[in-house]
């Protein structure tokens, strides 16, 4: 453009910009200092990319997509919650109501103690999220169990979009005490940042050396929201545990806190007191004032039976448990070893009362599991504490500490520990391990067990059943070697079959679910790799052994019984019959059922999932073996235990429990929110005309952004989101986010647009949509509607700009935007910010759009 025609003051066309500019001054020969409204910066631009403004500068889809982008900007002002625009999901009640709570407090720090399956991560997702938009944290970290930091990771990133950093000091490369204040998005594992004391063959100074890489690197941090999952862990049996230490520091030192567990209270006072202490340690000081009223301030919790869905239909499908009683007889051999093992359980377990080796007492317990679960298990346990008790590997004896976090303890876990720890009379014990051997190498060159054809014949039942051959099968087992032994039984009988355990890593754990969702089959998984699994796309649970706590077994349905299942949930349960497995499991089921009738599911679960209940049920079934004659005396006796005690802690649980009634409303309105229509009408009016492109992708939208970026399989609606190929375009997306900071004003000295719309009747006159920004920088968009009688019409003027959103409207000329005009528009503005008292006295207007004669 010719220099003499770009005056100060005056307004061009910037092809750099895609705007109009306005001029500020001349810096030398074909160079300008101008300001870019958009963003409200001042830049140098050559005349070459200056010219005047081109008639047809407002084309149709700039009406557009400057209408949808405003009412983009006004749902984010106007709606008290912004995160469930900016996620993959779309909220249920229970969830909304739990983001509303924590919100409407200025200082989020709540326990969330929704029962399994309700989705606690979400809810805590989704606060995160809304402090995150509201620009009130930036520094997060989040501590889980180990089995559930990749899970954390992946869905907060699948449904969040939001991208995690693993820091475990000894594990991962991103381990450094430096990498604490490196990221500032950090998931990590409770019990490799806890501090030590001591430890065996550690020197004073090799523990400070730990600790300062672990506790005291994360806890110098200031995070502004700490998220900490099974949270009731941290509450300890004392102050001075490990992970209540842990959790107490960091707790202190954050703004913003979220306790995660569904079991918060596990029938321990002391131990809930210490755990909402670290919500708010001024109001919880004493068991005193553990009471609803105070309590209900601080958690969120939702039951399942009140869970509803967005159309106000109950949550959670049926299920349907029922016990397959497997006969020992059929298999001689199978039933000899059961007896042999059982003799040895009883003569030992005896044996560690009498002497008090508590080491030896935990190992019978487990032995007898180990034969009511597979052969191969028993056998191969067997080898090995033979060469234990061979070669005298005795060692170690039991604190009341040890005891706690036996019981703790994975199966799987526990057995490995005790083989090599417990002490024995060695030669008596030997002889008889040799004689159970060499039964259980007997029992493995005749055949499968009796139980793995039972199993199969169950799966092809079930596969005739559902006139289906690809139905997924979820099956348990306490034992690897029961799992490795049914992974191959099953594999050779023409199955697909993945395994989860313990022992696999955080990348093979999430290889094997991927596979089970996309094409295997069967999933067998021990306890320790069932945690936190979400696995409501199959609908058969299959345990082939049973816990003898009930509510692990309860744990192991919840893995499918969750949000999203779609079919009732088949549940079988595999014992051998005449056993003590089948006598206790068949009358403490049924009086079990009972007092859940009387007292509510929830209400029972604290107390079977706590640790004193585990050892309640290991005593119960190791005494039916050594005094069988007892059984319903002893049964009846823990029961009156389990119910005297739920009764007993009722008020806790009351204290516990909401009361609020959930409303579907909410979540429906925000499954047809107009929200996403408005996003996908900005992006494809404003994108091309800003020098991107929009083509179609095979799961949704290719987009080549202004600024060189793609998208591929972008899409704007929800239930396209679900495909797991596509992206979710949302208000977090980066581009989308620039295009709604970048704001194109309207000059006095422009030509405006003439536009022919239908609905708002033969009304003639001007349009403009204004920004009303305060000195805070808060911005409210204005609709004004004046016809040529200078009359405002302010329900007109929102109908406009509706329909210019939606484009249904025809440009039929341009015309001169005339100064008195212009002025008796911001004389309207300046009017309504008058009268209106929720707006600030103190405003900024800045026109946006405006067009005229828009009959």
């Amino acid at each position: 453009m010719e220099n003499e025609k770009i005056i100060p003051g005056s307004w061009l066309y910037s092809s750099d910009d895609h705007q109009s500019i306005q001029i500020i001054s001349l810096i030398q020969q074909g160079k300008y200092r101008v300001w870019i409204p958009s963003t409200d910066t001042v830049a140098i631009r050559e005349n070459t990319s200056l010219s005047d403004i081109p008639s047809n500068y407002w084309v149709k889809e700039r009406i557009i997509g400057i209408s949808a982008s405003e009412k983009l900007r006004d749902i984010i002002q106007k709606e008290p919650l912004i995160s469930p625009f900016s996620s993959r999901i779309l909220p249920l009640p229970h969830q909304l109501y739990a983001l509303a709570r924590a919100y409407a407090s200025p200082r989020v720090r709540f326990l969330l103690a929704d029962e399994v399956g309700l989705g606690k991560t979400i809810e805590a997702g989704l606060i995160m999220q809304e402090l995150k938009v509201r620009g009130k944290i930036s520094k997060i970290l989040i501590v889980a169990p180990a089995g559930l930091i990749r899970q954390w990771r992946s869905e907060l990133s699948e449904k969040f979009d939001e991208d995690f950093t693993i820091v475990i000091p000894g594990e991962t490369a991103e381990a450094s005490p430096e990498a604490w204040m490196r990221y500032n998005q950090i998931i990590t594992s409770i019990d490799v940042i806890k501090p030590i004391e001591e430890r065996k063959g550690w020197t004073p100074e090799e523990c400070d050396q730990y600790n300062r890489a672990r506790f005291l690197a994360v806890t110098s941090i200031d995070w502004d929201l700490v998220i900490i999952d099974e949270a009731h862990k941290t509450g300890g049996t004392s102050e001075l545990v490990a992970r209540y230490k842990l959790a107490k520091t960091l707790t202190e030192k954050t703004e913003h806190l979220l306790l995660l567990s569904a079991t918060p209270h596990q029938g321990k006072t002391d131990a809930f007191l210490r755990l909402m202490g670290h919500l708010d340690p001024k109001r919880f000081r004493s068991a005193q004032e553990v009471e609803r009223e105070v309590v209900s301030e601080y958690v969120i919790r939702t039951e399942k039976r009140n869970a509803i869905d967005a159309e106000g239909k109950q949550l959670f499908r049926k299920r349907h448990a029922q016990t397959i009683a497997v006969s020992l007889k059929e298999s001689p051999l199978q039933h000899e070893l059961y007896n042999a093992v059982t003799f040895y359980v009883k003569y030992w377990y005896d044996y560690a009362k009498r002497e008090k080796r508590t080491g030896i007492g935990f190992l019978m317990v487990l032995m007898q599991r180990l034969v009511s679960s597979s052969t191969q298990a028993i056998l191969e346990t067997m080898r090995r504490r033979s060469l234990v008790v061979e070669s005298s590997l005795v060692s170690c004896s039991y604190s009341p500490k040890d005891l706690e976090q036996m019981l703790e303890t994975d199966t799987q876990e526990l057995l490995e520990y005790l083989l090599q720890t417990s002490p024995s009379p060695l030669t008596e014990e030997y002889e008889q391990i040799q004689k159970i051997l060499a039964i259980a190498e007997r029992c493995t060159r005749t055949g499968p067990d009796i139980r793995a054809e039972s199993l199969e014949a169950i799966l092809r039942e079930i596969i005739s059943r559902e006139s289906d051959s690809r139905v997924k099968f979820l099956i348990f087992t306490e034992f690897v070697a029961t799992q490795m032994m049914l992974k191959e039984y099953l594999e050779k009988r023409g199955f697909s079959v993945i395994c989860l355990n313990g022992s696999m890593d955080i990348e093979e754990r999430q290889i094997s679910l991927r596979l089970f969702s996309e094409k295997i089959q069967i999933l067998i998984s021990t306890e320790a790799g069932g945690e936190g699994l979400n696995l409501q796309f199959c609908h058969i649970v299959i345990n082939y052994d049973l816990p003898w706590n009930p509510m692990r077994v309860e744990q192991r349905i919840g893995r499918v019984d969750r949000i999203g299942q779609n079919r009732d949930v088949e549940v079988y349960n595999l014992v051998y019959k005449d056993t003590v497995d089948e006598r206790v499991w068949e009358v403490l089921n049924k009086k079990l059922w009972i007092i859940l009738q009387e007292l509510g599911f929830d209400k029972l679960s604290d107390i079977l999932d706590s640790s004193e209940a585990e050892q309640n049920f290991d005593d119960l079934y190791i005494n039916a073996l050594l005094n069988p004659g007892e059984l319903q005396q002893k049964i009846d006796r823990l029961l009156n235990i389990i119910k005297s005690r739920a009764n007993q802690e009722r008020g806790y649980w009351d204290v516990i429990i909401s009361d609020q009634e959930l409303s579907p409303e909410q979540a429906y309105d925000l499954m047809h929110h107009p929200l996403p229509y408005w996003l996908s009408q900005m992006v494809h009016n404003l994108v091309p005309l800003s020098g991107g492109k929009i083509g179609s992708d095979l799961f949704g939208y290719q987009v080549l952004w202004p600024d060189g970026s793609k998208n591929y399989n972008l899409v704007f609606d929800f239930d396209e989101a679900q495909d797991p190929h596509s992206q979710l375009a949302t208000l977090k997306t980066p581009q989308i986010q620039k295009i709604l900071s970048e704001i194109v004003r309207v000059t006095e000295t422009c030509d405006i647009p003439i536009i022919q719309l239908e609905g708002i009747g033969s009304v003639k006159g001007t349009f403009g949509l204004y920004h009303l920004r305060n000195s805070s920088g808060n911005i409210q968009v204005l609709p004004i509607f004046l016809d040529y009688q200078n009359r405002l019409f302010q329900t007109t003027a929102f109908k406009i700009w509706e329909i210019l959103g939606r484009g249904t409207f025809q440009i039929s000329g341009m015309t001169q935007f005339k100064e008195a005009i212009y002025l008796n528009l911001m004389n309207s503005v300046e009017q309504f910010c008058s009268n209106n008292v929720d707006s600030t006295s103190e405003k900024y207007p800045v026109l946006l759009l405006a067009v005229g004669d828009t009959a």
